[in-house]
């Protein structure tokens, strides 16, 4: 007799949005202005290691995960040690992954206002399904609420503010 085969296939989601960005401005920097224009405080994370022919490749990350506004931000470095987080997107230097109803709403408005940022050279809205290493982008941010809160403690306590 045979026997009957049931076959899953799950399709991933890809809840995101993705920004690219081209600048010779640091990391830190546009982090820097993204906060003072829409009151995000992204915060460096620990950074993501990508094994490519055997060595480990380091990415920097910064990330805001917002309850009140429920959007999540994360700033990754694409470019580390002549290596690319997304080797098809060689041109671009950083990518800014956003979901949540506040980040799709204004989504343009922080392209517009990215590109208003001295050293910034191009943003551009990616469409997420166009991109063949898509799966590198689905990687889940730890639980960030006692770092933010840390992180805002020193920088609204810090003697230089």
């Amino acid at each position: 007799m045979a026997s009957k085969k049931n076959i899953l296939e799950i399709e991933p989601d890809y809840d995101f949005g993705l920004i690219a960005i081209t600048a010779t401005v640091a990391e830190y920097i546009l982090c820097i202005y993204l906060d003072k224009q829409f009151n995000l405080l992204l915060v460096k994370q620990d950074s993501i290691f990508v094994k490519k022919n055997k060595q480990e490749i380091e990415f920097l990350l910064f990330a805001l995960n917002c309850d009140v506004r429920q959007s999540e931000f994360c700033l990754i470095n694409n470019k580390s040690e002549g290596n690319y987080f997304l080797s098809e997107m060689r041109q671009t230097d950083y990518l800014l992954r956003f979901r949540g109803e506040w980040a799709n709403d204004n989504h343009q408005k922080i392209i517009d206002f990215l590109k208003t940022i001295d050293g910034v050279q191009v943003v551009v809205k990616v469409d997420v399904e166009t991109i063949k290493q898509k799966e590198m982008l689905t990687f889940e941010l730890p639980d960030l609420e006692y770092k933010l809160l840390m992180a805002y403690r020193t920088k609204r306590t810090s003697p230089t503010n």
